[in-house]
């Protein structure tokens, strides 16, 4: 679906379009995953004339700051929605709803009664626990979101609100280099909160303060800022005093560095120690996301991880996606995306490949040289003429069955070539039976 950001006009009608839908479908037809209701599959035509494809993640962000007189249009699709609702024709399952009324309340600070209300009606505590899938979807693009705006105070009045609301389940950092008094304000509103008290101290039991820290899983939330078990114990400390801990008090405690290659010479992962695990590979990521150099070294530590012992459900996963999404595909992220694609772990590389996003033709065939090399030792096999008749044998040489890893390839495919699934299929299997990497200009053409 192709929608002008340009007109108002155009993206009010969508919003009031997607209310509708909800009002006159039933829970069951718009859960189904073969509906023809569409929902947030935008092709956004901007004011350069190039379309570009945006997630939900990406869309809400977008309208609300170039139109910001259209929240209250946003306010009621969402109130609109009565119950839990899974959208499942999406890339990952969204649960509808709670995207563009968490946008709502990052953004305006007015509206976190309304993110407050809609948690609370649909039960989304008990969903994070009991219907994970559709979690993971839907967090990933709050972390979208979170990432790409500048934090303010109504960022981390939501934040309080979110953490509140659920608990471990949150999967948020506080991003490197938070302002420090924006870290205050969060703090002493989540204190405040959590012990339903409105003065500038709280007197706590230092056991009481560990029950919170784990409660709310606070060691994810400072990773990015801290060297998280020397912050832990100077929270303690001052809590203990009746003390509610400024970022100035915590900085003197912290030692936080990114690891360096020797860092890893010298040091060996603690296996039985998830966290530490997915603390130290936030560090790398970090530095990768922000210099393309280091994406070699995060390649590095991914390598000696054992993602089927991951630390929970699919953080590494994420953190890998985010890592990729960082940059545009260049040979340092098809490296790292076919990294990802064959590194046992519990997730499928849909959950740590952003295939939703074309990749340029020299990116694309670079990537299937790597994913072909990898599944089917390619490389060694002798070249020849490629017969556009050749009968496969099948189930044998299916591609798709013999390599599980590789056959998530197909999203990329159905994203990148306007084909069936099934001819795409047929045109892989036949190129990698005659022991042919399936290039750009064969799937365009059909021939090399």
């Amino acid at each position: 679906m192709s929608l002008n950001i340009e007109n108002y006009e155009e993206v009010k009608k969508e919003i009031e379009r997607l209310k509708k839908q909800i009002e006159t479908h039933s829970k069951e037809t718009i859960e189904n995953p073969d509906t023809v209701l569409e929902f947030f599959t935008y092709s956004i035509i901007s004011k350069k004339e190039q379309e570009e494809n945006l997630t939900i993640g990406h869309f809400f962000p977008l309208i609300i700051k170039k139109y910001p007189k259209i929240k209250p249009i946003i306010l009621d699709y969402v109130n609109a929605i009565k119950e839990l609702i899974i959208y499942q024709k999406y890339l990952s399952p969204i649960i509808l709803g709670f995207i563009p009324i968490a946008t709502l309340a990052i953004l305006d600070s007015n509206y976190i009664k309304y993110f407050e209300a809609f948690c609370k009606r649909i039960k989304v505590n008990e969903i994070a626990s009991e219907k994970k899938e559709a979690w993971i979807g839907t967090r990933k693009e709050i972390r979208k979101i979170l990432n790409h705006i500048r934090w303010k105070k109504s960022t981390m009045s939501f934040l309080t609100a979110y953490l509140l609301i659920l608990k471990k389940h949150h999967h948020i950092s506080l991003p490197e280099g938070i302002n420090k008094s924006l870290f205050d304000v969060f703090i002493k509103q989540f204190l405040e909160r959590v012990y339903n008290q409105q003065r500038k101290t709280v007197a706590l039991r230092q056991t009481a303060w560990v029950s919170v820290f784990k409660d709310y899983h606070l060691h994810q939330l400072f990773q990015r800022c801290f060297h998280v078990p020397k912050v832990k114990e100077r929270f303690n400390n001052l809590v203990e005093r009746g003390q509610i801990p400024a970022f100035s008090d915590l900085e003197n405690s912290s030692h936080y560095h990114y690891l360096e290659e020797e860092d890893f010479e010298e040091e060996e992962f603690d296996e039985n120690d998830p966290d530490y695990i997915l603390q130290l590979m936030s560090q790398v990521a970090q530095k990768a996301k922000r210099d393309k150099k280091a994406i070699r070294e995060f390649i590095g530590f991914i390598n000696r991880c054992d993602f089927n012992h991951p630390s929970g459900p699919q953080e590494e996963a994420e953190i890998m996606w985010e890592v990729i999404s960082a940059w545009k595909w260049c040979p340092e992220t098809v490296d790292l995306a076919a990294t990802c694609f064959f590194t046992p772990a519990q997730w499928g590389p849909d959950q740590c490949v952003p295939m939703q996003r074309p990749m340029p033709e020299d990116m694309f065939d670079l990537f299937m040289q790597h994913l072909c090399y990898s599944a089917f030792d390619l490389e060694k096999q002798p070249s020849k003429t490629y017969n556009p008749n050749y009968q496969l044998n099948l189930p044998r040489e299916d591609a798709f069955q013999q390599s599980f890893r590789f056959s998530f390839v197909i999203e990329l495919l159905r994203n990148m070539f306007d084909k069936e699934e099934e001819e795409l299929k047929r045109e892989v299997n036949k190129a990698i039976a005659q022991n042919f990497i399936p290039t750009y200009q064969f799937l365009k053409s059909g021939s090399f």
